[in-house]
């Protein structure tokens, strides 16, 4: 479960402007759905950021991964893919409305974020920004660079499937107790379909990767629910509790569906 309160600005934001990956914005409406004297809004899905080539290029092929970051919960993840092809694995975000924001992963070549990085418009902060973050914001740039060291892939054969569930915000539900900020508001998870009559905002959101090998072992891609941080396990007990409240489609049928 995620809490938002309320943040005039923070590193999120910037981190957005330079390293995130642009989201897709949706041109449906947002549905009103009725329920009893509230109306719940239903907002359109927030699907994987990538190419059908290269969600379909982890199929097979794939010879190694690395994880990016300091911690637990790295901000990225290398796959080394089929001709040595790297690929980048990142969060990206959609804000819905004020405190309800979705995360899905973004995947991409090296080169193609590499010059999405280096060709990325100057960062616009308010005036009235932390010093920090000015100093920040004006560091040349840098393109991501995968690390020198990589995990065997621990499959000879394996299925790729897309992890999607919704998400939802009920405003009078009281959030766990570690939330900061002004009136925080829960987010929780539930199978796309079974989100309760007394949710305030819904969205459908892929939010994960499951590899799956012979003899049950799986290793999972997935969001964190800490804001632009993945989880990448193959515990199967961490995997098994993430997924209880996601659907399961193989990629190749995913793509059939957003194309």
């Amino acid at each position: 479960m995620r809490g938002y309160g309320s943040i005039k600005f923070g590193r999120r934001d910037a981190l957005k402007a330079i390293g995130g990956a642009t989201a897709i914005v949706a041109t449906m409406p947002t549905k009103a759905i009725s329920q009893g004297r509230r109306k719940m809004r239903q907002f359109p899905p927030f699907e994987l950021q990538a190419s059908a080539a290269d969600m379909l290029s982890l199929r097979a092929g794939v010879r190694g991964y690395a994880t990016d970051g300091v911690g637990p919960s790295p901000s990225m993840v290398w796959i080394k893919a089929a001709n040595d092809t790297m690929l980048a694995v990142g969060v990206d975000s959609r804000d819905l409305e004020f405190k309800f924001e979705v995360f899905t992963l973004a995947l991409e070549t090296e080169q193609a974020l590499a010059h999405r990085v280096l060709t990325a418009p100057p960062v616009k902060l308010p005036d009235d920004a932390p010093e920090m973050m000015k100093q920040w914001a004006s560091m040349p740039r840098v393109a991501p660079k995968p690390p020198a060291d990589f995990k065997p892939w621990p499959f000879d054969a394996w299925r790729v499937e897309v992890l999607r569930r919704a998400e939802y915000i009920i405003g009078d539900l009281q959030p766990p107790p570690e939330t900061f900020g002004n009136d925080p508001v829960a987010q929780n998870p539930a199978r796309p379909g079974e989100v309760p009559p007394e949710a305030w905002a819904a969205c459908d959101v892929a939010v994960g990767l499951l590899f799956s090998g012979s003899g049950g072992k799986r290793l999972m891609v997935a969001v964190d629910w800490m804001p632009f941080n993945l989880i990448v396990t193959q515990d199967e007990p961490a995997i098994v509790e993430f997924i209880e409240s996601c659907a399961t489609i193989d990629v190749e049928e995913y793509v059939k569906r957003l194309a």
